[in-house]
């Protein structure tokens, strides 16, 4: 039987420590486009292990970070790259992405990308030390006359981003693994990006 040391509802919430995580990870976030002439806007959520010493077997995640409602709205998730059944990533040992837990009201919004390990401790995937593409998330651009600002949750500020290390309990596939909390590597990459220079006053 699988154990975990956290419980996943719409955000992590850890229910137990164990001792042996050994994995790092960093995250950051980066643009992938701008539609200037449909006001759309798409960011990638990034994710690598801290260095090679803290390369690890991702399980379960959330990727939570701050944007401002009156500059851009509405996030969707368009593609997702990695740890989900879906296309592209198509790896039947996640579960599909969600944004379960997000939040918006009139001056602050809050992306909650979530993911989900269903498989056996054979099959986590590794991360290593080079940026990997977790999903592709779209905005709808409300002000094209600002500045867009995405700021990460931390470890110390909830929802925080957090993710769990999967560890092989036996040398033989069959299933059985511990979950455990990884560490942040303290690397969080926020984002700026000011739509009038990108778009140089082409938004509709």
């Amino acid at each position: 039987m699988a154990k975990s040391v956290f419980c996943f509802v719409l955000v992590l919430l850890f229910c137990t420590v164990l001792s042996a995580q050994n994995g790092q990870f960093d995250v950051r976030l980066a643009i992938k486009n701008f539609d200037c002439a449909n006001n759309k806007v798409t960011f990638r959520v990034q994710l690598k292990a801290h260095d090679a010493a803290h390369t690890f077997l991702m399980g379960d995640a959330s990727y939570n970070f701050d944007y401002d409602p009156r500059i851009i709205k509405n996030p969707i998730i368009v593609s997702q790259e990695l740890f989900s059944n879906q296309a592209p990533a198509n790896d039947t040992n996640y579960l599909a992405q969600t944004l379960n837990g997000s939040t918006s009201g009139p001056n602050s919004g809050v992306v909650s990308l979530n993911t989900m390990y269903a498989g056996g401790g054979y099959a986590a995937r590794l991360v290593g030390i080079d940026w990997q593409t977790v999903a592709d998330i779209r905005f709808d651009i409300q002000d094209a006359t600002k500045c867009i600002a995405l700021i990460w949750h931390k470890d110390s500020r909830p929802p925080v981003t957090a993710m769990s290390e999967i560890e092989l309990t036996s040398p033989t596939p069959d299933g059985n693994f511990n979950a455990y909390i990884l560490a942040a590597g303290g690397v969080y990459d926020d984002l700026k990006v000011c739509i009038p220079i990108v778009c140089g006053g082409v938004l509709a």
